[in-house]
């Protein structure tokens, strides 16, 4: 039996549906192609941003926060807030989380530093961290942290800086809190004009919600 093609032809005499069949194949696959690829970035960026383990559900267990700890033992209430605008310098300053142990008067904040953005930081706390607590109307207090704790070296992509304020009174429905970020070297220090960054902790619209005091391992 003879089979013949009665569809149209190109200039080469090839048949058209075939020429679009390998166009369309071409498309196809550079379109998987670029899937693929930002999958696997996303993926890997994924990976490389996780938190540590030993940072994950962390608190620095000041004087204040053991005691409060004692007194309501897993009645204890914690606040995770959720900052908004998180990155500053770019994306070479990240909060990473920040916790408020209502009783204790203690607020807490884990910086990331992308080393790569700032090549020139080295050592192991190149930063002074100030925070700033007031009402719109008032002038703010001032406080640096009491305790540090700090993970990371100037070789990984990222370090990582858990910060513990004592004394920070939070009124949910008024207070403003700001932390500002110095450079270690910096000499006008704690002159907020001169901050390297500068991120919005906590307002009334900043939302928080309640953790479980268990998950952070009193002992």
């Amino acid at each position: 039996m003879n089979y013949r093609y009665n569809g149209e032809q190109n200039d080469m005499g090839e048949p058209e549906d075939k020429k679009k069949f390998g166009v369309g194949s071409v498309l196809k696959w550079i379109v998987y192609s670029v899937c693929i690829f930002f999958a696997a970035t996303l993926i890997f960026r994924l990976i490389t941003t996780k938190t540590p383990g030993e940072l994950k559900n962390y608190l620095i267990k000041t004087e204040s926060v053991n005691s409060a700890y004692a007194k309501q033992k897993n009645e204890l209430t914690i606040y995770k807030i959720d900052v908004r605008s998180a990155f500053a310098l770019g994306d070479a300053l990240y909060i990473e989380s920040v916790y408020y142990i209502e009783a204790a008067e203690n607020l807490q904040i884990t910086l990331r530093l992308n080393n790569a953005r700032l090549p020139e930081l080295s050592g192991g706390t190149p930063f002074r961290p100030l925070l700033s607590v007031g009402e719109a109307e008032d002038e703010p207090e001032k406080t640096e942290h009491k305790d540090v704790y700090s993970i990371g070296k100037t070789a990984d992509r990222y370090r990582y800086f858990v910060y513990s304020f004592e004394g920070v009174k939070i009124d949910y429905a008024k207070s403003i809190v700001e932390l500002y970020i110095f450079f270690e070297s910096e000499e006008n220090y704690p002159d907020t004009e001169y901050a390297a960054a500068k991120f919005m902790i906590f307002n009334i619209n900043m939302p928080k919600s309640k953790v479980k005091t268990k998950i952070f391992d009193f002992g």
